[in-house]
């Protein structure tokens, strides 16, 4: 689990889920990675022009992140809940499931680049939301070079049951009010061989509702995206409060830039003699 530093989150109440040797515990989380009032959304005029870029980029990566999570979430969920009933999974869901999750690994490693990179942050690596979510940028890259290299990989891999080309996602979903049983589910993307398969064990681990623990794996290298979700909360809510003071501590930041602005423009065509 990730731990929180400290930091104000945001608003929003989800539910974690954690079963001890039969014992239940549930405790609250906060979810919504952006406050609607996000210094992030409202661009400083007088900010220096590249450093102005870098957090519009970590502000759309985060908004990336969040989305694409949610509806993981909700596809595995939906996933889960027609294998109880025993109903045929369609291939669109599945399909659905395996890219919002490379989508927020992907976003991850996006938003830790530019974390890595954005100018005039001092002592970085000794600020627990930037360290915590760079050095978690990692295990990120080591997945990533496998599909980043996917012709190479395919050629020189090893015959292996449990390889698969875009990787086996698994999850856990905590029970419902009335239940008692946790359930470990995988998907296994592609061709399925004989040979034994990991499943998640959710003794003793916090489970995120309604969908938790999820993690994508390609041979030995695991990344849990329920975790890096946790990193890119802390990094926000903290990022938040550092710029807020920055912001507010200098009149001259005051007038901001119009954010996510959409524009529709009508176009008519000129009248021909055949429409008099």
């Amino acid at each position: 689990m990730v731990e929180n530093e400290g930091f104000t989150l945001s608003h929003k109440p989800s539910k974690f889920y954690q079963l001890w040797s039969g014992s239940i515990f549930h405790y609250n989380w906060r979810l919504v990675i952006l406050r609607p009032d996000s210094p992030l959304r409202k661009i400083p005029v007088a900010l220096e022009r590249k450093q102005a870029f870098f957090l519009e980029g970590i502000r759309v990566s985060l908004e990336i992140i969040e989305q694409a999570h949610s509806r993981l979430q909700d596809t595995l969920l939906a996933l889960t809940n027609g294998l109880l009933r025993e109903e045929q999974s369609q291939s669109v869901v599945l399909t659905s499931a395996i890219s919002d999750a490379w989508l927020v690994i992907d976003s991850f490693h996006r938003l830790a680049d530019l974390a890595e990179h954005i100018p005039n942050v001092i002592r970085r690596s000794q600020i627990p939301f930037f360290h915590n979510l760079i050095r978690a940028n990692n295990e990120v890259n080591e997945l990533r070079n496998v599909v980043q290299h996917l012709p190479g990989q395919i050629h020189k891999m090893a015959v292996s049951p449990n390889w698969s080309v875009w990787g086996v996602l698994s999850w856990a979903v905590p029970p419902d009010a009335e239940g008692r049983n946790v359930y470990s589910c995988s998907y296994f993307c592609g061709k399925f061989t004989e040979g034994q398969r990991p499943l998640i064990n959710p003794l003793g681990r916090p489970i995120r509702r309604p969908v938790g623990l999820i993690t994508l794996t390609q041979e030995s290298v695991a990344v849990s995206i329920s975790e890096l979700f946790g990193y890119a909360e802390l990094f926000a809510a903290g990022l938040e409060q550092m710029i807020d003071q920055q912001f507010q501590a200098n009149p001259l930041l005051t007038r901001t830039y119009a954010s996510d602005v959409l524009i529709c423009l009508s176009i008519a065509p000129a009248p021909t003699e055949t429409d008099s």
